[in-house]
């Protein structure tokens, strides 16, 4: 077993019709989970938004948390819920957009 940490994972998600209020169902997420590695880490992204019918299109990055970078208030919000809670999977808001 590697070392738990906190990743930030950008990835592109089909949701499910109605459950966006854009009612788009292609968007982005932030999302932040702890795993010992990008494919763990990957895969519990997978696991999570399968428990709410949504998929992942794909990743479109999966970097560890680094206190030294800098990220947008709402993804430091979401690693603040994670941080206490090794079960967390958090997914911030989805920017969708219309598909092509």
């Amino acid at each position: 077993m590697g070392m738990q940490q906190l990743w930030v994972i950008t990835a592109e998600i089909l949701v499910e019709p109605g459950d966006l209020p854009s009612g788009d169902t292609k968007g982005f997420a932030n999302i932040v989970t702890w795993a010992d590695s990008p494919k763990t880490a990957q895969q519990k992204v997978s696991e999570v938004l399968k428990s709410y019918r949504w998929e992942v299109l794909g990743f479109e990055a999966t970097r560890p948390f680094d206190e030294s970078r800098s990220y947008d208030d709402e993804v430091l919000d979401i690693v603040d819920q994670a941080r206490p809670n090794p079960n967390a999977c958090i997914i911030g808001t989805v920017f969708s957009y219309k598909p092509d």
